[in-house]
Order: C-alpha cells, then sequence, then structure tokens
C-alpha cells in the first residue's frame, strides 16, 4: 500500500489501515494502471522465485490452482527503490522496525515499516538461499 501511495503522490494518504486493501484508491489504481514500477510487488503475486525473470506471470500453482508469479530478485530491488524513494531506513533501522511489530490498529506507518523491515528480509533471504517465497495469509 505504501508503494501505491508513492506512485500516486496527488492522493492522500490514509492514517490508518483500511479494511479492505482491494478498495483503496492508490491500490486499485496501481493494480489497473499495469505499468507500475513495482510489479513484483504490486500485481497480486502469491509467489516469487529466486530467478532473475523481469516480469510477472500468471500459472498453476503445485495444486493446480492460478497463481501470479514474480522474482525475489524483482521484489528485492523494487523494496529497496520503494525504501530509498521514501524512509531511507538503514539495515539498523530495518531490525528495529521487524523487531518493534505493529499492534492492531497502529497508523498506517508504523504498520507500513513493520511490514516492509518483513518482507524486506523474506525476499533477501530468498535470494541468498535460493528458495521460493509464499505469501500465505
Amino acid at each position: 500500500m505504501w508503494a501505491a501511495y508513492e506512485e500516486h503522490p496527488k492522493l492522500e494518504r490514509p492514517k490508518f489501515l483500511p479494511k479492505d486493501f482491494a478498495k483503496d484508491p492508490a491500490v486499485k489504481q496501481s493494480l489497473n494502471l499495469g505499468k507500475t514500477k513495482y510489479r513484483a510487488l504490486l500485481s497480486n503475486v502469491k509467489f516469487w522465485l529466486p530467478v532473475r525473470l523481469p516480469l510477472v506471470f500468471e500459472a498453476a500453482d503445485a495444486g493446480g490452482h492460478k497463481a501470479v508469479f514474480a522474482s525475489s530478485y524483482s521484489l528485492t530491488q523494487e523494496l529497496s527503490e520503494l525504501n530509498q524513494q521514501t524512509w531511507k531506513m538503514t539495515d539498523q533501522e530495518l531490525d528495529y522496525w521487524a523487531k518493534k511489530g505493529c499492534e492492531y490498529g497502529s497508523p498506517l506507518e508504523v504498520a507500513a515499516r513493520f511490514a516492509y523491515a518483513l518482507f524486506q528480509r523474506h525476499a533477501r533471504l530468498s535470494v541468498m538461499h535460493r528458495l521460493p517465497m509464499l505469501l500465505d495469509w
């Protein structure tokens, strides 16, 4: 969501997380554009593979269900770009936010920093250990 508002700075960022991300105006615009600069992040990806692919694609997962795939290399790069465009957090700050956590009802920026820190950490581990990453929530 933070990436969607970075792409659409004229839209007012909400103070708290919305109940339904899909109805958020910035998220809707990023998903509908198809030309988002955060394709591995804002394309409803479920699986990130540790391969260098510049594209996002749809295919059957191991269970035969349709899923969206992208590269964990691309995800790591996009997350780094998002950080540079917004917070400019150091690795020490990322560790702080990953450990700090986020309580239900926290302001959007607190939730976004926490989620970013965890997501960046997992994306890096996917690349480093050459393991796929699955979004399961």
